[in-house]
């Protein structure tokens, strides 16, 4: 998963505190039959971008590394190491992708073992919540959500831990001024309901 607070701060990588278990079966397609192609002759399915619409005023990021996930007009998306970064250039909210390629078993005990070995470097640190989640993308996930206070003031941080398959885990870091934060939702839900992991 990512970590830190801030472009300023540390953002560790999910390589070291990585997704989940994988006895929960995978989603299945919401879109019918495997075999009904579509005119292009590609199979939409529930991890395929086609199967997901395009929110007005969002447009497709498809990385390199095998995964999608609409961006906000406007925002950018670029690479910073092995971390892609989408930011609102207009304020500090923050998405950072992270992800692994070596799945931990349990995203829910990692996240705890990370917020044990972290928390401490996070000034004013104020957990909302750490816990196991819903998440139609993973066979399992986990949130770990927090506040602290950072050098423009109260920050809160929503960082998602997904384990989409057995190669493949992701962590979905957001960050914005606490001040923000529930105006700013929607745009993680979009974010969480368009991001499609890797086969």
């Amino acid at each position: 998963g990512v970590f830190g607070g801030g472009k300023a701060h540390e953002h560790r990588s999910a390589r070291h505190a990585g997704p989940t278990p994988s006895h929960a079966s995978a989603s299945p397609s919401s879109t019918g039959s495997p075999s009904a192609a579509t005119p292009s002759g590609t199979t939409p399915t529930a991890t395929s971008p086609a199967a997901v619409a395009l929110p007005d005023g969002y447009h497709w990021h498809h990385d390199d590394t095998g995964f999608s996930i609409a961006v906000p007009d406007g925002w950018t998306a670029k690479h910073h190491g092995h971390y892609l970064y989408v930011e609102d250039p207009h304020s500090s909210r923050l998405l950072i992708v992270d992800q692994s390629d070596h799945p931990k078993p349990d995203a829910l005990a990692d996240w705890k073992e990370q917020e044990s070995a972290r928390r401490g470097g996070f000034t004013d640190y104020h957990r909302v919540r750490l816990e196991s989640v819903d998440y139609p993308q993973a066979r399992k996930a986990a949130d770990w959500e927090f506040t602290y206070r950072g050098s423009g003031g109260r920050t809160h941080v929503l960082n998602r831990n997904i384990l989409a398959n057995s190669k493949h885990a992701y962590a979905l870091y957001w960050q914005v001024p606490e001040s923000r934060w529930k105006a700013s939702k929607p745009i993680f839900e979009v974010f969480a309901t368009t991001f499609r992991p890797a086969k």
